[in-house]
């Protein structure tokens, strides 16, 4: 009996691919999620492939769901800033500087 079960629970674990294609998005995204921790996977054969259970990939979407509404309920959220925020503008050539065009 105990033999049926575990072949049951493997039988239903998920490829990184298939829980791509039901959460709508790449198997990437999915692989960086889970080595963050962010979705519990199991590692299965002698390469180690990371397999998921559709509980846990239910509670992850779950997880996030609940951090979403979060966000629109106006708590604070940390937020990464963007490109442009990190660039540093363009200093103009003074008196006794090269600009640009005349930088070698």
């Amino acid at each position: 009996m105990e033999e049926r079960v575990k072949q049951t629970q493997v039988e239903s674990l998920m490829t990184a691919r298939q829980v791509a294609d039901f959460l709508q998005v790449s198997a990437c995204t999915i692989g960086r999620w889970s080595r963050k921790g962010a979705l519990k996977f199991y590692r299965v054969g002698g390469r180690g492939d990371m397999r998921y259970q559709l509980k846990d990939v239910l509670s992850f979407l779950e997880e996030s769901n609940s951090h979403s509404r979060a966000d629109t309920m106006g708590e604070k959220v940390p937020v990464r800033p963007s490109r442009e925020r990190l660039s540093v503008p363009k200093r103009k050539a003074g008196h006794g500087e090269k600009g640009p065009a005349h930088a070698k």
